[in-house]
């Protein structure tokens, strides 16, 4: 694959997977619990797929490729490594929402 094409498959799958983190959010907010664990899942195989794309880069790089600085690749690597934090951070919230609803119940 073209290394530029790789680049924006990594911006692609890393803002699918911000976007997915930020509506987990939203729907944990709400106590929609379930729909909040299917976009985390959902936000999870998107970063799975950018860390792919990512990888095979590295892999290449490795091999001898010679990997060109491109200001696209590092704005890919930045959206990657912003859209693994707010999904962690993502996952941490809606356990939050998660403990929140339960207590206010009792």
């Amino acid at each position: 694959m073209e290394d530029q094409t790789m680049y924006f498959d990594i911006i692609l799958h890393a803002g699918n997977a911000r976007f997915c983190s930020g509506e987990a959010i939203s729907l944990a907010k709400e106590g929609k619990f379930i729909e909040a664990e299917e976009q985390l899942n959902v936000a999870r195989d998107e970063i799975i797929e950018a860390h792919t794309c990512q990888s095979n880069l590295l892999h290449d790089f490795a091999n001898g490729v010679e990997i060109p600085f491109s200001i696209i690749l590092t704005h890919a690597q930045d959206h990657l490594a912003n859209a693994q934090t707010f999904y962690d951070l993502a996952e941490e919230i809606v356990t939050l929402h998660k403990l929140i609803y339960e207590l206010k119940k009792d």
